[in-house]
This record gives C-alpha cells, sequence and structure tokens, in this order.
C-alpha cells in the first residue's frame, strides 16, 4: 500500500475515532454504556464476550493506524486478560460512560511505547 493510501487510512480512522466524543452516531458494541457492560460480565454470556472481542478488535484498529503513522507496535506485549481487567475496572468506576470511552483510556494511558 502507498503512504498517500495509508495516510489517508490514518485520517479517516483519526476521524472515525474522534468523531464519537463529539456526539455522532456509533455502531457496534463500543456505544455499550459501562453499566451495562458489568450487568453482562457478570452474567458470563455470549454478549460479554462478545464486547470483548469488540475491544480487542478496536484496539487493533487503534495499532495498525499508528503503525502506518510510524508509530511502534502498542499492542507487542499487551495481554488479553490485562485489557479486560482494565476496562472492566474502569467501567466500574465510570458506569455512565462508554466501552468505547474505556478502551480509549487504556490506549492513551496504561500502554507504554
Amino acid at each position: 500500500m502507498s503512504k498517500k493510501i495509508q495516510a489517508k487510512a490514518v485520517i479517516v480512522l483519526i476521524t472515525l475515532v474522534s468523531a464519537s466524543a463529539f456526539g455522532s452516531s456509533q455502531l457496534g458494541y463500543g456505544n455499550t454504556k459501562c453499566s451495562i457492560y458489568n450487568a453482562v460480565q457478570q452474567d458470563g454470556g455470549t454478549l460479554g464476550s462478545n464486547i470483548d472481542s469488540w475491544t480487542l478488535g478496536y484496539l487493533s484498529g487503534l495499532n495498525h493506524a499508528a503503525a502506518a503513522n510510524g508509530k511502534s507496535d502498542k499492542l507487542r506485549r499487551q495481554q488479553p486478560d490485562r485489557i479486560a481487567g482494565y476496562i472492566r475496572a474502569y467501567c466500574e468506576s465510570k458506569t455512565d460512560e462508554t466501552v468505547e470511552q474505556a478502551v480509549n483510556s487504556y490506549w492513551t494511558s496504561s500502554i507504554k511505547e
């Protein structure tokens, strides 16, 4: 893929990621309120696993966009259980926020380059 196409892909992804912070529509599990996330995690059903899978995919997308912009692989040493633990703790303390906000917090504050 050419550098020009990669740069455009990064801009689109950054726009999509930041747009949700301004009240635009969002589809998928990222829009799930933390209070709901907490309840489905306690049930131990498929929905909780689906949301956890969404968080890993979303983080992977952020990581690929960063790599296309010349950043290092921030997920190289991360473990899915550690990520899930962070998201659960975040959502337990901030029940009115969304799963996407929890994942963005992990991305910006918990991963060292």
